[in-house]
């Protein structure tokens, strides 16, 4: 999205950390950006869901591979560029269940 990122983070453990792993990526990314383009990268703040079962985390990957198509940024999920894998993201998420 030319305006925002969506994410899907699972921690490897149970003392994982969601906080610590944003505050790392995102500071991290920001001066790699800053240093590139003399400008900042984030807003301040971000918005968190915890998912908690299997059925709601299906429902959430649908809305983020086909977030670009409801933009008008493309017209199938497998066409946007930055897409992590068009094809798997089109062939198991594109439509409803």
């Amino acid at each position: 999205m030319p305006d925002h990122l969506h994410l899907l983070v699972q921690g490897l453990d149970k003392d994982s950390r969601f906080i610590s792993c944003m505050t790392l990526a995102r500071r991290r990314s920001a001066l790699t950006y800053r240093r590139t383009f003399k400008a900042a990268l984030w807003q301040d703040g971000y918005f968190e869901r915890v998912v908690r079962d299997a059925d709601d985390e299906r429902g959430l990957i649908r809305y983020i591979v086909n977030n670009p198509v409801r933009r008008g940024l493309c017209q199938a999920p497998e066409e946007f560029r930055y897409a992590w894998s068009p094809t798997f993201a089109a062939r198991n998420f594109s439509s409803a269940p």
